[in-house]
């Protein structure tokens, strides 16, 4: 039996005031503060097979930006998308 090695991540989100923001179909203008931090979260297991999960505060990811964050997700931990 493989033993469990484990770990987890937490990273601030802070994208810049002026932004365009998504939420609900009414929303006009642009991020004029921040109410509640977003983060980007990871939770990583191995025992004998590597995993990794990223979770993102994020309404919309392109599936082009997905592919390329997990290849530089992929060349800098070894473990594969």
């Amino acid at each position: 039996m493989s033993e469990l090695r484990a770990g987890t991540c937490a990273l601030p989100l802070e994208p810049p005031l002026g932004v365009p923001m998504m939420g609900y179909g009414a929303r006009v203008g642009v991020a004029e503060g921040a109410l509640d931090r977003l983060h980007a979260r990871a939770l990583y297991l191995a025992a004998g097979s590597d995993l990794l999960l990223v979770e993102c505060d994020l309404c919309l990811v392109a599936p082009q930006q997905a592919a390329a964050l997990r290849a530089r997700l992929a060349a800098r931990t070894g473990v594969p998308p």
